[in-house]
């Protein structure tokens, strides 16, 4: 390029058989140079536009479009993950917002929306980064734990419950949530875990509802 702007301003020279050859030899050159640049400019941006819009297919193949927060396949999946390499400490949360159908009949299915979005915003805004928070089905909600032993868990669930429940949320009033508590067994399958979970579960809605029962 630099011989070839030489000549451009330097006519006797480029007139010159020597500066013919120059331009003969070294500008099919610089023309293919220019044209790989903007080509590989273009794959570029093409190959950026492609990673961008897998980041965008993936993110919506994981999260819930309601609350933003993981959806049940990748809940599975994180489980099946740290199955593979679990530690004694870690404990699963299953928790159903309580009377919910009631939110939905008296209220109409957009407030409940509203009552979902903003439950999975206050838990989310109490739980680390390192946990997995997903929304389970319909109004239950999965919070997978890592590390904080049995009493810490409960604790947690109990932050949850009273996150829940403090403030009252605009156009339904007081909400409630019970809470199902399963600690990792060492013989657990992702099914076996879940179970103990939900059987807890259960067992707070029984016993009234808007409370923590552990397994």
């Amino acid at each position: 390029a630099p011989i070839l702007v030489y000549l451009a301003f330097h006519p006797a020279e480029l007139e010159s058989p020597r500066g013919l050859d120059l331009v003969i030899t070294l500008g099919p050159s610089m023309l293919i140079a220019i044209i790989f640049i903007r080509f590989h400019r273009g794959i570029e941006q093409w190959v950026a536009a492609l990673e961008a819009e897998g980041l965008r297919m993936q993110a919506l193949a994981e999260r819930d479009a309601l609350t933003g927060l993981y959806n049940r396949r990748a809940g599975e999946s994180f489980l099946l993950t740290l199955l593979a390499r679990p530690e004694a400490s870690d404990s699963l949360i299953l928790f159903d917002i309580d009377h919910f159908k009631n939110i939905n009949d008296t209220h109409g299915h957009p407030v409940g929306d509203a009552v979902l979005r903003e439950v999975a915003h206050r838990c989310g805004a109490l739980l680390r980064k390192d946990d997995v928070f997903a929304r389970w089905g319909g109004e239950e909600f999965l919070v997978l734990v890592r590390g904080p032993g049995e009493e810490g868990v409960v604790r947690v669930a109990e932050d949850l419950r009273t996150a829940i429940s403090a403030t009252p949320i605009e156009s339904v009033g007081t909400v409630t949530a019970s809470f199902g508590v399963a600690r990792f067994r060492s013989r657990d399958t992702m099914a076996s875990w879940l179970q103990r979970a939900d059987d807890a579960l259960y067992e707070a809605k029984r016993a009234g509802r808007d409370r923590v029962v552990g397994r």
